[in-house]
């Protein structure tokens, strides 16, 4: 005898579950590494290349405001460009704290996974409501 399925709770168009009253992504799992292994952020982003993920060529970044894009390859040489002058010219290490205030630019990203990637602790503040203070 076929057993029929029981329909899913779960909406095909809005992931929507009827019975726990939550949203569910209707995109496919992202493989994450395991919990023992310990990796940046920057480098996992990083590692997604050998999955023949949209590199080398297509945009990473995009300043809505100003119009400038970023793309994947640009994008990775220079983060890695940045975070080796880090390390190497100004000594900056796993474990070392940087501060970043900036206004909200397209440049922090590159930044950001930069100090990411030495796994460096840092604290960021950015946005258009920044301005210089002189005292």
């Amino acid at each position: 005898m076929d057993q029929a399925k029981p329909p899913s709770p779960v909406d095909p168009n809005s992931g929507f579950n009827t019975l726990t009253k939550t949203f569910h992504s209707l995109r496919p799992p992202v493989h994450l590494p395991p919990q023992n292994i310990p990796i940046s952020a920057a480098d996992y982003a990083f590692s997604l290349r050998q999955l023949n993920l949209p590199w080398p060529d297509s945009l990473a970044l995009i300043n809505s405001s100003t119009g400038q894009r970023v793309s994947y390859s640009d994008y990775t040489r220079k983060t890695q460009n940045l975070a080796s002058y880090f390390e190497s010219v100004i000594g900056l290490t796993k474990g070392d704290t940087a501060f970043v205030l900036s206004q909200n630019l397209i440049q922090v990203l590159i930044l950001y996974f930069s100090l990411l990637s030495l796994k460096s602790n840092f604290e960021l503040g950015c946005g258009p409501h920044l301005q210089m203070i002189n005292t």
